[in-house]
């Protein structure tokens, strides 16, 4: 079993983190909806996320914020572009920091 020491992983455990797989989130907005205006929602409807164009959005990692970005078009799709890093796992990610089971 390996010994944490708070120390930045090296060699084959850093790449194989680097190559570990998180879930990003992107939040456009929030609004607030009745219940009523909510069961009326349909195909099509159209909700105001309360944000205006050009407004930053966040981009986090589980409820780390980590970047703040303008949304792009790429082709028919969006994307974010990045305009600000805000944090960068600072001490290094733990095992338990990216979902990689300990013990393996």
């Amino acid at each position: 079993m390996e010994e944490q020491t708070g120390q930045q992983p090296t060699g084959p455990m850093r790449a194989q983190l680097r190559r570990t797989m998180v879930q990003v989130s992107l939040e456009l907005g929030r609004t607030e909806l009745t219940l009523d205006e909510l069961l009326e929602l349909d195909h099509g409807s159209i909700i105001d996320p309360n944000r205006l164009a050009g407004e930053p959005i966040e981009v986090r990692i589980g409820e780390q914020l980590m970047a703040r970005g303008e949304i792009v078009t790429v082709g028919e799709y969006f994307g974010i572009r990045v305009t600000e890093v805000l944090s960068r796992f600072p001490a290094g990610p733990t095992r338990a920091d990216v979902g990689v089971p300990v013990g393996n």
